[in-house]
């Protein structure tokens, strides 16, 4: 983090903006803040410590506000191409507070991609976009052996969304 910086923000702002975490390093983008594979538990993700280290992502973390100024609701829009007209927005709520938290947000977007694509989906991805098609098969392939190997529950062997991701799956 930039030094001086502090969450949250003390000063009036104009806009939303998200807590550090959720977005990507601003002093070098080659270092992510956050180390995650949307398409695992986030139990899983780790964030950059002391020294270049990983470490994994705690408790404070996850509680600390997601957004600020602070809200019940934050909803999160999919940009991508063909997505914007099939996939509703993300909306994620404030799970024991008013307030939005980190966790909250991360959570929301794992459900979200462990969803379960419908037929109307897929036909209007692969339909859009052909390539599409082995992107699915090699990101099925890819969970179900990540269910396998890390004795995951839930090991649902149709399509999800999180397998249209395909190698893309990382945070940023």
């Amino acid at each position: 983090f930039v030094r001086g910086f502090s969450w949250p923000p003390h000063d009036f702002i104009f806009c939303t903006q998200l807590a550090p975490w959720l977005c990507p390093n601003q002093t070098d983008v080659d270092r992510p803040t956050l180390f995650w594979d949307v398409t695992l538990p986030l139990s899983t993700a780790h964030h950059m410590g002391e020294h270049s280290t990983l470490v994994a992502l705690n408790a404070s973390i996850l509680a600390q506000d997601g957004v600020w100024p602070s809200a019940a609701r934050v909803d999160i829009v999919v940009h991508g191409g063909v997505f914007r007209s099939i996939w509703q927005p993300v909306q994620v709520w404030a799970n024991d507070s008013r307030r939005v938290r980190v966790g909250d947000i991360l959570h929301g977007v794992y459900t979200f991609f462990q969803l379960p694509m419908s037929d109307i989906e897929y036909d209007v991805v692969v339909r859009a976009h052909p390539a599409a098609r082995r992107t699915l098969q090699k990101g099925r392939e890819r969970r179900l052996k990540q269910v396998r190997d890390r004795g995951y529950v839930g090991s649902w062997s149709g399509w999800v969304r999180g397998d249209l991701l395909g190698k893309a799956s990382q945070w940023w």
